[in-house]
């Protein structure tokens, strides 16, 4: 009687471990996966993927970016290495987030794998120059940057097979409101901005992106 007792017990725990193991093993439904989706997406929405519409990313003028591309080049007397430079992801992720808004905004055709960023290498000029053309650094980083060298960053888009350097907010707004039919190229809107004939202003930033902050080396063993 006990072996039919024990041997009752064990068909009736197998028959149960069955059943929690079919359960769990189905698959989930439609409205399960669906809230699972929703929370994730609401995550990573919240967490993840940031609205820039308001930000404004440090730029560097072209005054200022020419000023220190032409440091570069000339190799003056008194350049500073630097040993590292670091780049916010926050920075990053605003600058091509202006990039891909604004050419998605753009009446233009512009195909989306054509587009980059051209990283530029460069130096800050002496501590006179930096004051003269009114870089937005403290009194005590502009002594600290005078001679340095550093890279900034500057949108591009291919176009017949050629690299072109352009402002995206400038295109798409130039594309929107005036009927412009092709991307204009960056030095052009330069000239526009300086000929005393101008006839496009839109008070618009620099797209040129100074986002690093700059680590001088500490000693001759870069420790």
């Amino acid at each position: 009687m006990k072996k039919l007792l024990i041997l009752s017990n064990l068909v009736t725990a197998a028959l149960l471990a069955a059943l929690l193991f079919k359960s769990c093993s189905q698959p989930q439904s439609d409205e399960s996966k669906n809230t699972e989706a929703k929370v994730a997406a609401k995550s990573s929405n919240e967490d993840i993927v940031l609205n820039y519409a308001d930000s404004v990313f440090k730029s560097l003028t072209i005054d200022q970016a020419l000023e220190m591309k032409r440091t570069f080049v000339s190799g003056t007397q008194g350049s500073k290495d630097t040993k590292s430079i670091v780049f916010s992801l926050s920075a990053i992720k605003n600058m091509v987030w202006y990039i891909e808004h604004h050419t998605n905004e753009t009446n233009l055709k512009i195909n989306p794998d054509s587009l980059g960023v051209t990283i530029h290498f460069a130096q800050y000029p002496s501590k006179e120059t930096l004051d003269k053309l009114g870089f937005e650094l403290s009194e005590k980083k502009k002594n600290e940057y005078a001679n340095r060298k550093t890279v900034f960053f500057v949108p591009t888009v291919k176009r017949g097979g050629t690299l072109v350097e352009f402002d995206p907010k400038r295109n798409h707004l130039e594309s929107t409101q005036s009927g412009y039919k092709d991307i204009v190229p960056l030095n052009i809107h330069y000239k526009q901005m300086t000929s005393p004939f101008r006839n496009v202003d839109y008070n618009n930033a620099s797209p040129i992106a100074n986002l690093g902050e700059l680590t001088p080396p500490f000693g001759n063993d870069y420790q």
